[in-house]
């Protein structure tokens, strides 16, 4: 990995839809659009977001319900794949979800940096 710090910030707000939306499309020739992540806002969704200073580069996001935990997506930019990102969101979200963390609310939960 670059020495660029990666910020994984967990939850979804309004500011990052249209992020998620451009994304999408450089990601997938299939890209969601900005409504299906609006409606996953709530839980027992839940994303992690991965920003290089104001940059979106990754996410990853799920639903959490109960004991188990789904991964709908991941995507990393073009431009930032072969770094590890994609590991560090999976490693965050295993985390989190081993702590049991998801189910208190994504809104307070503090960003959490990664070097």
């Amino acid at each position: 990995m670059e020495n660029n710090k990666l910020e994984i910030r967990l939850g979804l707000k309004e500011e990052y839809l249209p992020l998620l939306a451009e994304a999408e499309k450089a990601c997938f020739s299939d890209p969601w659009p900005m409504e299906a992540f609006q409606s996953e806002m709530c839980d027992p969704y839940f994303y992690l977001l991965a920003f290089e200073g104001d940059e979106l580069v990754g996410y990853a996001g799920g639903m959490s319900l109960y004991e188990t935990c789904d991964l709908n997506n991941i995507a990393v930019l073009p431009q930032h794949r072969r770094r590890g990102i994609a590991a560090v969101l999976l490693s965050f979200q295993f985390a989190i979800e081993k702590k049991n963390q998801l189910s208190e609310g994504t809104d307070t939960v503090p960003s959490l940096r990664y070097n």
